[in-house]
């Protein structure tokens, strides 16, 4: 069939050739605009929780087979052409690639959007980079111009209160640490008798926590698990006393130091199960390289907080070796423990297949042409 599509294409003038050439791409990018449209409601309906993505760049990198920065740049044009209607009509004509709409939906603003749809078109990508760069370029000296004046300093306090902290941060700076640690401090919850810490303690309290939770992540983690014997109703718990289903237990146990505690009725210890390192620090390095470093998620590029996580469980004899287990990140090593996804096949060759907890799998490769449409476009369908 692809030698009749070539004897086909080397029958026809070439001036022929070179205009099927830019009529399909007309084609191409026009079904382009309906995708992005597609892609602008599947956002606002946050489709891409269904496939166990935290974002659409990362379900458009799976769907596609796509780099992250493509995948980014596809969701942020979707995100934008709402607001941007006579561009939009030019990009449903075909008249605007993707690589175009990537800086130009940076440059263009509801006021001048009837303006750049009549310039864009006949503008190069490179142009139009040019014009959104130096925009860019524009915006990070007001940002540097604030970032100067940004300070942190601390001191005792000359009573012994202990260390005094004052500073001042840019208001984006400022964001992310406040989002942070009020997030932190709302976890913390109220105190036994329900009733609640003053916010300042709890900030506090999560201001610690942040900055020591670096070190805390760069460790191995040591599991402690307590398993009642004779008491019917107990669950197992950690080793603060925390409640913890077997799922959990599972998940954290999956890619750490492991001590089992057995206790008798009457709080005394039954035995101690042997500590065990599941997955070596040599192991580790080779599943590191073999895998990126990254999550083996479909689409997921993170690369922080990776747990090797066995395929088959090792409390199911799973094997602690290589073609048993892959890394994940904390999000979807927690999807496939307690969220009821399962993730099996070879990770050596690439054959992974993730399954939603309903039971259908999740796609690992582009969608092909549907069979229906290949008669409707005549030249390479053949």
């Amino acid at each position: 069939m692809l030698e009749h599509m070539f004897d086909e294409y080397r029958r026809l003038a070439t001036d022929d050739l070179m205009s099927a050439y830019r009529d399909l791409g007309g084609l191409i990018r026009a079904a382009e605009a309906q995708r992005l449209a597609i892609l602008a409601v599947l956002a606002d309906r946050e489709a891409h929780h269904l496939d166990g993505c935290p974002n659409m760049a990362q379900w458009i990198a799976a769907a596609d087979a796509v780099t992250a920065s493509t995948a980014r740049s596809t969701a942020k044009v979707a995100a934008s052409l709402s607001e941007l209607p006579a561009i939009t009509e030019v990009v449903n004509d075909g008249g605007l690639s993707l690589e175009q709409l990537a800086p130009l939906v940076d440059i263009a603003t509801p006021e001048s959007d009837a303006q750049w749809a009549k310039d864009a078109p006949g503008m190069s990508p490179a142009q139009l980079e040019a014009v959104a760069k130096l925009r860019r370029a524009v915006a990070r000296e007001q940002v540097e111009e604030q970032d100067r004046r940004r300070r942190f300093r601390w001191w005792k306090d000359r009573h012994g209160l202990g260390t005094r902290f004052a500073g001042l941060l840019p208001d984006a700076d400022a964001a992310v640490v406040t989002t942070e640690l009020e997030a932190r401090a709302e976890r913390v919850g109220p105190l036994p008798d329900g009733t609640w810490e003053p916010a300042e303690s709890r900030y506090a309290d999560a201001f610690v926590e942040l900055a020591s939770s670096g070190a805390e992540e760069a460790a191995r983690a040591e599991v402690i698990v307590q398993v009642p014997v004779g008491v019917e109703g107990l669950q197992p718990t950690l080793g603060d006393g925390t409640v913890v289903s077997v799922d959990t237990m599972r998940r954290l146990s999956c890619d750490a130091t492991v001590h089992l505690l057995v206790e008798n009725p009457d709080g005394t210890v039954a035995g101690y199960g042997r500590r065990k390192r599941l997955v070596p620090d040599k192991m580790r390095q080779r599943l590191k390289r073999r895998d990126g470093p990254r999550c083996r998620w479909p689409g997921c590029g993170n690369t922080r907080g990776l747990k090797a996580h066995h395929l088959q469980h090792w409390t199911a004899d799973g094997r602690t070796d290589e073609d048993n287990c892959v890394m994940l990140c904390h999000r979807h090593h927690t999807l496939v423990h307690e969220g009821g996804w399962t993730i099996s096949g070879n990770p050596r060759d690439g054959t992974l297949e993730v399954r939603r907890p309903r039971g259908d799998a999740v796609p690992s490769t582009p969608a092909r042409v549907p069979g229906f449409l290949r008669p409707r476009f005549g030249l390479g369908f053949t």
